[in-house]
C-alpha cells in the first residue's frame, strides 16, 4: 500500500510540474506581446502629440504642413537616430 502513495505522490507532483511550466511557457508569451504592442503604441502616441501642434487656431497652413512634415519624418520614419 505504500508503494500505491508515493506512486499517487510522484503523479501529483509530475503533473503540478507540468502544469506550472505550461503557465510559465504562457506567461511568457503575454509578456512578450505586451512588450510588442507597447513598442508599437508608442510611436503612435509620439506622433499623436506632436500633431496635435497643427489643431491650433494660431497655425497658418504653411505651418501645418510643416508640423506636419516634422512629425511624419522625426517621429513615423525615424531620419533622426540617436
Amino acid at each position: 500500500m505504500k508503494s500505491t502513495k508515493f506512486s499517487l505522490n510522484s503523479l501529483i507532483t509530475t503533473h503540478i510540474n507540468r502544469l506550472m511550466t505550461r503557465i510559465f511557457d504562457g506567461s511568457i508569451v503575454i509578456a512578450l506581446a505586451l512588450v510588442a504592442v507597447f513598442a508599437y503604441s508608442s510611436n503612435y502616441l509620439s506622433y499623436y502629440n506632436c500633431m496635435s501642434q497643427t489643431r491650433s487656431e494660431a497655425i497658418t497652413p504653411k505651418g501645418i504642413d510643416h508640423v506636419s512634415a516634422q512629425c511624419r519624418a522625426f517621429i513615423l520614419d525615424k531620419i533622426m537616430t540617436k
